[in-house]
């Protein structure tokens, strides 16, 4: 550092420090070299003619033909505004595409054949001018399903803005996916072509098993898995039933003082037990001999009783048990414990997969 100082020279307007012979030209070269093509990538546009877009092209052509043939200028003219008009378009969508940024957001957790609800949070922090018409839609992968639904919609946003645009998924097999990305893309201005560009926006989602009614069975003599709702018995500290007379030796605290005194006797309150359904047990096994197919149906039957028994069973307040083809023992009783349990279920495999 001292010996940098000791070369700069001294001018009218303060030190300047002499420059290094050869750092700049090597400065550019790298410039010229790597920043520029990465640039470029990262602008990279897909453009494709729409279907007006292709009548409009074959028009033009059409106008080419006659005009060379004709040598009428007046053809060259339109010939000249139609081209026009198809440089315009190129100009006017990068314009709406460049400086915009996208992020995604699950609200919900992701079940295989459910519509999964969420949001993209569109922004345009910079650009020229304010993004027109923009489409969003998620990129497409294994096991992912997309509608109509799942495409978003912005068609006005200017810079320094964000707009929340709601979006859904729907995955068709349980497990790990991974979404890709957004493709965002635009028709302005004159719907002639699609230009698109696609956001790198890799997310991991475990997609829980399909929770199915009627995969849930109810054994006679036995109510291990069973959730079907019993009556309101007597006897605990639920919902209010009416009122009795007061048994000899019972809680003092369950006495209708009020009641009591307007009818000279003394009652109690009645209630009914309590909605926790108590303890619910379900088991998770693997399915026996048969063929490859009929075993991966038999194991996602198994997976969605299960799932559907503990999303139940922890809704109306019950403890479930469940036990894995391991045989180990998972007791859940709230949300956290449920998502867990589930994130194993999702990953589970075959006997011989998993080997």
């Amino acid at each position: 550092m001292l010996g940098l100082l000791r070369k700069s020279r001294h001018v009218r307007d303060g030190p300047v420090l002499a420059p290094v012979p050869g750092a700049h030209d090597t400065r550019s070269l790298f410039y010229w070299l790597l920043v520029v093509p990465r640039a470029y990538v990262r602008g990279w546009r897909r453009v494709r003619p729409t279907t007006e877009g292709w009548i409009f092209l074959v028009s033009a052509g059409a106008v080419l033909l006659a005009a060379v043939n004709t040598g009428n200028n007046l053809l060259y003219l339109v010939l000249a505004t139609m081209l026009s008009m198809v440089a315009l378009s190129g100009i006017l969508s990068e314009l709406a595409i460049r400086g915009t940024r996208v992020r995604r957001r699950l609200h919900e957790p992701a079940f295989a054949g459910r519509t999964t609800r969420g949001s993209w949070s569109v922004s345009r922090p910079t650009g020229w001018g304010p993004g027109l018409g923009l489409r969003l839609q998620e990129l497409r992968g294994p096991h992912l399903e997309l509608d109509e639904r799942g495409v978003g919609m912005v068609l006005y946003l200017s810079k320094g803005q964000r707009q929340t645009v709601p979006a859904c998924w729907s995955f068709s097999r349980r497990g790990r996916h991974r979404l890709r990305g957004v493709r965002v893309s635009t028709t302005w201005p004159f719907g002639i072509f699609v230009k698109s560009s696609d956001f790198a926006l890799s997310q991991d989602v475990v997609v829980f098993p399909e929770p199915l009614e009627h995969a849930l069975v109810r054994t006679p003599g036995d109510d291990r898995g069973s959730l079907e709702a019993r009556s309101p018995q007597a006897g605990g500290d639920g919902d209010f039933l009416g009122l009795r007379e007061h048994a000899p030796g019972e809680d003092p605290r369950r006495v209708h003082w009020r009641s009591s005194a307007r009818l000279g006797r003394l009652v109690s309150i009645e209630r009914a037990q309590s909605s926790v359904e108590g303890r619910i047990e379900v088991r998770v096994r693997q399915p026996g001999p048969g063929s490859q197919m009929e075993r991966s149906q038999a194991l996602e039957v198994e997976l969605s009783r299960a799932t559907f028994a503990l999303c139940e069973g922890i809704q109306r307040g019950s403890e479930v048990r469940v036990q894995l083809p391991d045989g180990g023992w998972r007791t859940v009783s709230d949300r956290g414990g449920l998502f867990r349990v589930l994130e194993g279920l999702a990953t589970l495999l075959l006997a011989e997969d998993a080997a």
